[in-house]
């Protein structure tokens, strides 16, 4: 349960650190808020094992990413935002493949009597 409420915590984080940005960004300094929704993505997308909330956290941040930098594409620092969706999109691909594998698996060694 700590893990999936430091998860939900981390996604807003993430989430708040973006939106942020996107309001401060003309501002000196603005860059240091993306540097907190990059620690804060990266570090809890696996930071527990429960690999189907780290691909919604994942697919929430990716979209968010995504949106923000879509519309503050001429703002200072926009292709930060940009490559943070972009890692968050892989690392949920990542981890919806791992988690659609392992389903396989287990259903494959139920399905022999394994």
């Amino acid at each position: 349960m700590r893990g999936t409420t430091i998860t939900v915590v981390g996604t807003l984080l993430s989430i708040a650190a973006l939106v942020a940005w996107y309001f401060v960004a003309p501002a000196a300094g603005a860059g240091w808020i993306l540097f907190v929704a990059f620690i804060g993505a990266l570090n809890l997308l696996n930071s527990i094992n429960n690999g189907t909330l780290a691909t919604i956290a994942g697919a929430v941040i990716a979209a968010t990413a995504g949106l923000i930098w879509f519309l503050g594409q001429s703002l200072p620092d926009s292709g930060w935002v940009g490559f943070l969706g972009i890692l968050a999109a892989l690392g949920t691909f990542q981890s919806l493949n791992t988690q659609v594998s392992k389903d396989t698996r287990n259903a494959r060694n139920n399905r022999n009597g394994r």
